[in-house]
């Protein structure tokens, strides 16, 4: 017999997936620091020429990356293991809720930790340097969309949108 609150549950877990690495990105932009890929470790190396970066520094924040890759991807392990249990009858809905708020808490605590991490890797003046090339480039991340760009002919909206010429 299915129980009745299996497949809206799973979409629960799904999107509590999403809203973990989505909220651990979406504080982080509010605060300035860095996201779920890290962008501001990221960030750090990619300009390190522009903002001085020793190659101690440069090989701490490399490490550091790597070490942030390794959690997301234990983060990302936990959470398939958790849908699994779910899908499978083993967990009920209210342990996984506590699971997932256990989850959410500890990303919190991590991220805050890997921004105190490269806080303490840079100087003053290079943490200053980094946030003005930021602001600079407009704080596009990882995006290589500049403003004004388009994705091609149909923009995102589709080819039948563009056959049917709505566009």
């Amino acid at each position: 017999m299915k129980r009745p609150y299996k497949q809206p549950f799973v979409l629960v877990v799904a999107l509590a997936a999403v809203g973990l690495t989505a909220a651990d990105g979406e504080g982080q932009r509010r605060r300035g620091g860095a996201g779920p890929g890290s962008p501001m470790v990221e960030r750090a190396l990619r300009l390190g020429d522009e903002i001085g970066l020793s190659q101690d520094q440069r090989t701490e924040l490399e490490s550091l990356r790597l070490s942030i890759l390794a959690e997301r991807q234990t983060a990302a392990a936990q959470l398939m293991a958790l849908r699994s249990e779910v899908q499978a009858g083993i967990r009920e809905p209210e342990a996984m809720r506590q699971e997932m708020e256990a989850l959410r808490e500890a990303a919190e605590t991590e991220r805050d930790s890997r921004r105190d991490q490269v806080q303490e890797i840079l100087t003053e003046e290079q943490r200053d340097q980094l946030q003005e090339l930021g602001r600079r480039r407009g704080n596009r991340g990882r995006s290589f969309q500049g403003q004004g760009q388009r994705r091609g002919p149909w923009s995102g909206r589709g080819r039948a949108r563009w056959n049917q010429g709505s566009m």
